[in-house]
């Protein structure tokens, strides 16, 4: 149970990043970010990591228990990645909107 906990957190990390930060493939996360922002409670959660972590994290620990869970274990490598490169001192930048 503890490696589903540690891999959705890592699959957490890069996913709420991206979410909240990055435009995504055909502006895909600036387009849903858009949209949420017409919905006042929606586009706040949308918009802070803190508050998509909580409920992604539900979502994607929910997922390692299904046939999904390869999925969240390829976020989870991202996680990794996306923790490693702050440890060492490179930040991502968030994208212009």
């Amino acid at each position: 149970m503890i490696e589903n906990v540690l891999v959705a957190g890592l699959a957490t990390v890069y996913f709420a990043f991206v979410f909240t930060a990055k435009r995504g493939p055909f502006d895909f996360f600036a387009k849903i970010r858009a949209t949420a922002k017409r919905v006042p409670v929606l586009g706040y959660h949308l918009s802070c990591p803190t508050c998509l972590s909580l409920s992604s994290g539900a979502l994607l620990f929910a997922l390692t228990f299904t046939p999904l869970a390869f999925v969240v274990h390829v976020m989870a490598v991202a996680g990794i990645v996306l923790a490693l490169h702050g440890m060492a001192g490179y930040w991502h930048s968030k994208d212009d909107e």
